[in-house]
């Protein structure tokens, strides 16, 4: 599904409908889009898909059509439905774009002179704008540092084109664009009446969002962690065991090492044997990477989207699930690690210990830093003194800074090191060798401005709420996440991320610390695992191994890729035709260590981080699929 809004004409054969949306504007579309008339002036044009609508805690699966009156509003609406999609309120003299309330379909702008164009096709923006786009320093310097491989919401690649962000109106009259940004209150965490009434609404609130597909077969992304074994355990109870298909890829990244991932599938196997449930498995075989490419290239230029393991993870998920079982609906925790410990729950903080108790423990001493009780330490000038940050530090490695007491410089300091920097340990002095040192300041202020200007940050207890409404913008944007959104859509199927709704994220956004984020016993992820060991032997499944044959040797999966399968010959030919050094600006990034990149690339002497490479190598791969 294409559109393309603009208030000039467009000779593009390959749209289906011109609307005419007021004397200004037309909308380019494949399909006629649901339409909500407010009044005589005043229409409400729906892109995309609903699923639903919010109603206090409850869910309720519904087409827009269905939706009460009470949510047909220009106020209520976009808050209340439940989808991904462009919300247009159209006038006679002008037009206001809000996306959904997770920025879950991308919206590229572009205000050329007097055009104004608005798509979700990045190359068809890039080839209405006619002239070379320049490079947006901040955005590629975030892509580079973050897991996630792609700009924060707001951004792309490029300083003419932007995205519609989850908090803007986007207001377009005759000739001209207003940006309106609205602030955000964060949530403060709150003592729940009792643990068990937390829990139970809990529950209650992911049970309530799961009926929300329309498919027969319900597709679950299984891995062996605790979400995919909620997950499985919730859709089942739901939707019965014929109508759920776990699914689950044997990560093949190099001859070398085979099965990369054997501990996550023994781990799930014993899941589905636990479930009496057929686990189907499919092959992510990276010797096949140029069929990968050759039918993602194009996807990941119209979509913006990079070349990360995820990315050919969600393509192989969705390609072999529709094969196996139809359109279907397809379920994922991808986001839950952010969601309940904001990314510390994966046992990798410290690994120099086979145990995952005391890798689990050293999450949670990360989360207890990220926590308000930290802040206010940092606040009173007596962080120094906290052993647990002092153990962290010294065993990272981590060069801090001093001497922060101001109020308002710390939940920066803390924002920056959570979502702007390599290594995520807060007050971290350092952000990347990739950017000039004097160029850092220059950053961080871009993040501040971009980032933090709308939100009202005023407690520490806000901290939760805060870390959730950047993700949002950040890392659940990214190419880790978004492609599986973009591929099913592709195979005619719908993506749910189960957790990533609106009543379950309040509940996290207020979730005290001590429920798993603090130094108490609680493990993280505590609401899961507090829920699933009533009801099953969690001890019993989580014994050996977390996932991967990385997690008792010293194998990489990104090394085993760019050294040892056919992945390195695409690098290879990559930074020949689209070599960094000529692309980046030279006054910006860190050529010498750039140059240090390439050399251990090509002589193999694994001087660099392998992930390093690889994360340069995703940013000059989609200048080649977009033909820059």
């Amino acid at each position: 599904m294409d559109f393309l809004i603009s208030n000039t004409e467009i000779n593009e054969n390959k749209f289906n409908h011109v609307i005419k949306l007021n004397k200004f504007f037309n909308l380019y579309i494949d399909y006629i889009p649901e339409i909500i008339k407010i009044s005589s002036k005043k229409k409400i044009y729906i892109i995309g898909k609903v699923f639903g609508y919010y109603d206090g805690q409850k869910f309720f699966k519904s087409k827009l059509k269905n939706i009460p009156k009470k949510f047909k509003s220009y106020k209520r609406i976009k808050d209340s439905i439940e989808g991904y999609f462009l919300f247009l309120d159209v006038s006679d003299s002008k037009i206001n774009l809000q996306i959904d309330n997770r920025g879950s379909l991308d919206v590229f702008y572009i205000h050329k002179k007097d055009k104004i164009f608005l798509s979700n096709n990045f190359l068809l923006i890039k080839k209405l704008f006619g002239n070379k786009l320049s490079l947006d320093n901040f955005s590629i310097m975030n892509s580079l540092v973050n897991v996630s491989k792609r700009p924060p919401l707001n951004n792309t690649f490029f300083k003419e084109v932007k995205r519609v962000g989850l908090d803007q109106n986007i207001i377009c009259e005759k000739k001209n664009i207003k940006i309106k940004t609205q602030n955000y209150i964060p949530l403060k965490q709150e003592n729940p009446k009792s643990e068990e009434a937390f829990l139970d609404q809990y529950n209650k609130s992911l049970i309530n969002y799961s009926n929300i597909g329309n498919n027969k077969n319900k597709v679950l992304f299984m891995s062996s962690g605790w979400d995919s074994l909620m997950i499985l355990k919730l859709l089942i109870d739901r939707f019965g065991r014929n109508r759920v298909k776990p699914i689950i890829a044997r990560l093949k990244f190099s001859k070398k090492t085979k099965v990369f991932n054997r501990y996550e599938i023994k781990k799930a196997q014993k899941i589905c044997r636990h479930f009496k449930i057929k686990l189907n498995f499919i092959d992510v075989d990276y010797q096949k990477i140029k069929n990968y490419l050759d039918y993602l290239d194009d996807i990941s230029a119209k979509r913006m989207l990079t070349n990360t393991f995820a990315y050919f993870l969600h393509y192989n998920l969705v390609k072999d699930g529709t094969k196996k079982f139809g359109a279907s609906d397809f379920f994922s925790g991808e986001i839950s690690d952010g969601a309940h410990n904001f990314g510390f729950s994966q046992y990798l903080t410290l690994v120099d210990n086979e145990s995952n108790g005391y890798r689990e423990y050293c999450d949670k001493m990360m989360n207890y830093l990220f926590g308000p009780t930290f802040f206010k330490k940092i606040h009173k000038g007596i962080h120094e003194e906290d052993p647990v940050f002092q153990f962290l530090k010294n065993k990272l490695g981590i060069k801090t800074k001093k001497n922060i007491r101001n109020f308002k410089d710390i939940f920066k300091n803390i924002m920056q090191s959570m979502f702007a920097i390599s290594n995520r340990f807060p007050l971290n002095n350092e952000i990347s060798e990739f950017i000039l040192p004097k160029k850092k300041a220059e950053y961080l202020k871009q993040f501040n401005k971009s980032y933090l200007s709308n939100l009202d940050f005023n407690d520490s207890n806000q901290l939760y709420s805060s870390y959730l409404f950047l993700y949002n913008k950040f890392h659940w944007q990214g190419s880790t996440v978004r492609p599986a959104y973009h591929i099913s859509s592709e195979f005619k199927s719908d993506f749910i991320n189960l957790f990533w709704n609106k009543n379950t994220q309040e509940l996290l956004s207020i979730m005290p610390e001590s429920y798993g984020r603090g130094l108490e016993l609680k493990p993280t992820k505590y609401p899961e695992k507090a829920i699933l060991s009533k009801k099953i032997n969690t001890n019993e499944l989580n014994t050996g191994p977390h996932s991967y044959i990385s997690d008792d040797s010293d194998a990489d999966p990104f090394f085993e890729i760019i050294y040892n399968s056919p992945v390195r010959q695409i690098i290879k030919k990559t930074f020949k035709e689209y070599n960094p050094i000529k692309i980046l600006d030279k006054n910006y990034f860190n050529h010498k260590f750039i140059n240090r990149i390439i050399n251990s690339f090509n002589k193999k002497n694994n001087s660099i981080n392998a992930e390093t490479i690889y994360s340069l190598y995703c940013i000059c791969k989609f200048f080649k699929d977009i033909k820059y």
